[in-house]
């Protein structure tokens, strides 16, 4: 099965909303769903991908997307910041495929006076 194909079916089974038809997976199971994913998204390299040079500071290409989850590739020009900006309700799994990058991370605490200040990732 090829690469893609096999973490979108990862992705679907991890990921889709439960149906009366397909469960949620138990704990177990999600574990392992997770060990599995991670280790096809270690798999994936640039040249599975024949993405090209990129033309602008930050492309996208969406690869799969459902109503519960999606799958896409951000390409970014080296010395690119992207702006600072969250995933609610989201799980996201990154994977740096080539090159390097700086990032930093924020957690909002549970606290009216949180802001969310500085986050940025530079390449």
């Amino acid at each position: 099965m090829p690469l893609l194909q096999a973490i979108g079916l990862f992705s679907e089974r991890l990921f889709a909303q439960p149906t009366p038809t397909h469960p949620p997976p138990s704990a177990h199971t999600t574990a392992r769903l997770l060990q599995s994913l991670t280790k096809l998204l270690f798999k994936l390299k640039l040249e599975s991908l024949a993405i090209l040079s990129p033309q602008h500071p930050i492309e996208f290409y969406p690869l799969y997307e459902t109503k519960d989850f999606a799958i896409c590739i951000f390409v970014l020009k080296k010395g690119t910041t992207m702006p600072t900006h969250d995933h609610p309700g989201m799980t996201v799994f990154t994977k740096l495929i080539s090159g390097d990058m700086h990032v930093k991370t924020f957690e909002l605490i549970n606290d009216s006076n949180s802001i969310l200040k500085n986050a940025k990732c530079q390449l």
